[in-house]
C-alpha cells in the first residue's frame, strides 16, 4: 500500500526527535495513521463503523499526544507555545472535517486525508517539533 510506505519512510528518516516520550508517541501516531489508511483500502470508501472508529482513534490519540507536547512546552516556557498549540488545534480541526466529509461521502477523502497527514508530518513534526526539541535540549531534558 503506497500510503503505508510513505508513512513508514517518514518515520525511518524524518520524524524522530531524540526525545523518547515524543518519539514513542510519534511512532504510535504513524501506526494509527496506517490503520486509518488500511481501513480506507478495506472499505472502498463505504460508510462503515470501522472508518468512523479509525477517525475517532486518530483524533483521540492526537489529542493525547498534543497534550503531552503542550505540557512539556509549558513546563519549559517554550517561546512558541501559543503558536504551536494553535497548529495542533488546526490539525485536529482538519481531521475532524475530513471525518465529516467521509460520512457525507464526499469524493477524494482518502487522497485528501493522505495529503493532510503527510503535510502535517513533514511540516509540523519535522520542522516545528524540532524547534521545541531544541528548547528541551537546552533545558537538559534530552
Amino acid at each position: 500500500m503506497p500510503g503505508k510506505i510513505i508513512f513508514e519512510r517518514l518515520w525511518d528518516t524524518l520524524v524522530k526527535t531524540g526525545l523518547k516520550t515524543i518519539d514513542d508517541e510519534h511512532r504510535v501516531l504513524i501506526d494509527v495513521i496506517i490503520e486509518l489508511l488500511e481501513d480506507f483500502n478495506n472499505n472502498n470508501n463505504k460508510d462503515s463503523l470501522n472508518m468512523r472508529n479509525a477517525f475517532t482513534k486518530l483524533i483521540q490519540f492526537m489529542s493525547q499526544h498534543f497534550d503531552t507536547e503542550e505540557t512539556l512546552m509549558s513546563k519549559f516556557n517554550y517561546y512558541c507555545y501559543v503558536e504551536h498549540k494553535q497548529q495542533h488545534w488546526e490539525f485536529i480541526k482538519g481531521v475532524l472535517n475530513l471525518s465529516f466529509d467521509y460520512l457525507e461521502k464526499k469524493p477524494n477523502i482518502k487522497e485528501l486525508t493522505i495529503v493532510l497527514l503527510e503535510k502535517w508530518l513533514i511540516e509540523h513534526v519535522v520542522d516545528e517539533d524540532s524547534k521545541f526539541v531544541e528548547c528541551f535540549k537546552n533545558n537538559g531534558v534530552i
